[in-house]
């Protein structure tokens, strides 16, 4: 696992990044701290990215993990 920060930018995808600085700079609103696995910007399931806008859908139809699923409703 590793620590990172969550946030949905302007155009409602939720992103994970290592900086919350970064975070801050790009999110609409609040940065939640996260202990899961993610690169380049995404969470990743199963080593792939997982791309969520915040109405919960999923870019290419895959089921969202439920702690994913909570973040967003936290963020």
């Amino acid at each position: 696992m590793a620590t990172g920060y969550a946030y949905i930018d302007m155009k409602s995808v939720l992103h994970v990044v290592s900086e919350e600085a970064t975070a801050k700079k790009y999110g609409r609103g609040r940065v939640a701290e996260v202990d899961f696995e993610y690169g380049g910007g995404y969470p990743l399931v199963d080593g792939e990215p997982l791309i969520v806008y915040s109405d919960g859908r999923e870019k290419n139809g895959r089921q969202i993990p439920q702690h994913i699923l909570d973040l967003m409703d936290d963020l």
